[in-house]
């Protein structure tokens, strides 16, 4: 099975070096708190409520980690974070309680593994997230994951995707089931075949938060092979009509709203045209996507889970194996945890790896249902219970006032309190197990 990673951009050496000359300034008081911060952010790096500890986000397009990621991101945390990490929506993995004297050494480690916190915070492109059933779903057109690296290798190189109006989501979906929720994202991909060929609807100005708005449609079908200059030319439309001034009304949406959905198909357009084929390539993968195009499915039919000899799990398509679900109640995961997760994936998945999710979740891939047990057994041995499903799994939080600096509520504690609510409802399991993404 072909599973591919992202490429890390040639400048990322460089980029921490000079980090690191940022961070000694800042500690021998020549540079201003302020100024810092406007450094450290859009690195991924946020100042938590406790003083002089950080959060660092690290990137993880389309969720997909392999084993020696995994448990470097665990060690990590060991050894300068608090011990935990926390899996985001968007399928980003937070290391806390770093010091900021570390984070130097903390980055050049990512990147000895192929990964980074570059992007994930501030005005800039986040992490590209993807149905994390990729590759593996039965009712799947064909495997976006090339897709997700392919733009972001191109769009985390570029200097502009580090200075825009505000932050700028991607999402790819396989089906019209949406997993990825590309329908509530800046700029969404769900996949479509036509005529054998591998292509997306692309729609565009999606967003939640306080004023929630479904996308427009930006494309009606596009080739895989556009996927890229799609991506860059709505980045030069943001970038360019972008409210710079107001930050409450700084995202993609509401150029959309500001100026109809007709106005920005047609700058979009014109951008696009003006792009040159070689100025946004990059999808290497092309033919191989297209060879595994699967005819277009009926309905709107996601994966199918089921309880299976107490685990999770989705019947895959490639017969005989199997996805298992790893619950992860708000995300949270000790590193101890999360080390013996990477160990079993490279034991058990014949992918050698993970994929997080944007429920908050880990998953384990292409599984010989034969192992089945074994793997489970294996997954028992942890300190927290990942099999079992539980009403707090039905709930995703960030991770609030306890440890954010911005947070203004506890949201950890409301979501236990709700959860346990529900739980005393009479809920049954097989209900809350059902449509785990």
């Amino acid at each position: 099975m072909s599973i591919g990673y992202y490429r890390l951009p040639e400048g990322i050496a460089a980029d921490i070096d000079e980090f690191e000359g940022l961070v000694a300034s800042f500690l021998a008081g020549d540079m201003a708190a302020d100024v810092f911060k406007g450094r450290h952010v859009v690195r991924g790096i946020y100042e938590q409520r406790k003083d002089r500890s950080y959060m660092m986000r690290v990137r993880v397009a389309g969720g997909l980690l392999d084993c020696r990621q995994v448990r470097e991101l665990a060690e990590l945390s060991r050894v300068f974070g608090g011990g935990w990490l926390h899996v985001t929506t968007r399928q980003d993995v937070q290391l806390h309680d770093v010091a900021i004297s570390d984070a130097p050494e903390i980055m050049r480690r990512l990147q000895q593994v192929g990964l980074t916190s570059k992007g994930g915070g501030g005005n800039t492109l986040r992490n590209v997230t993807a149905c994390p059933y990729a590759g593996v779903c039965p009712h799947e057109c064909f495997d976006v994951t090339s897709c997700a690296n392919a733009v972001t290798e191109s769009m985390i190189a570029l200097p502009g995707s580090y200075t825009l109006p505000r932050k700028y989501k991607i999402a790819f979906s396989g089906c019209r089931a949406d997993c990825a929720y590309a329908q509530v994202t800046d700029l969404g991909f769900i996949a479509e075949v036509r005529d054998g060929q591998a292509g997306f609807r692309v729609l565009a100005g999606g967003g939640m938060g306080a004023r929630s708005r479904a996308a427009d449609t930006l494309l009606e079908w596009t080739p895989a092979a556009e996927v890229v200059r799609v991506a860059e030319s709505a980045r030069l439309l943001f970038d360019q009509h972008g409210d710079r001034n107001n930050r409450q009304r700084a995202r993609l949406r509401y150029v959309f709203e500001r100026m109809g959905a007709d106005e920005c198909r047609r700058l979009f357009d014109e951008i696009m045209c003006g792009l040159s084929e070689d100025a946004a390539s990059g999808l290497t993968a092309l033919a191989e996507i297209n060879a595994g195009v699967r005819s277009l499915p009926e309905g709107l039919t996601g994966p199918v889970l089921e309880d299976r000899g107490g685990a999770v799990v989705m019947s895959q398509r490639q017969p005989g194996l199997v996805s298992v679900l790893l619950h992860l109640p708000l995300g949270v995961v000790a590193s101890g945890d999360l080390a013996r997760i990477g160990e079993l994936a490279g034991e058990f998945s014949r992918e050698s790896g993970v994929r997080t999710t944007r429920a908050q979740n880990i998953m384990i891939r292409s599984v010989d249902e034969r192992r089945l047990p074994e793997l489970v057994a294996g997954l028992r041995e942890l300190d927290a219970d990942v099999l079992t499903a539980h009403p707090l799994e039905r709930f995703v939080v960030c991770v609030g006032a306890a440890v954010c600096r911005l947070g203004i509520c506890e949201t950890g504690d409301v979501a236990k309190e709700c959860a346990k609510a529900l739980a005393e409802s009479g809920v049954k399991r097989e209900t809350l197990a059902a449509m785990q993404f």
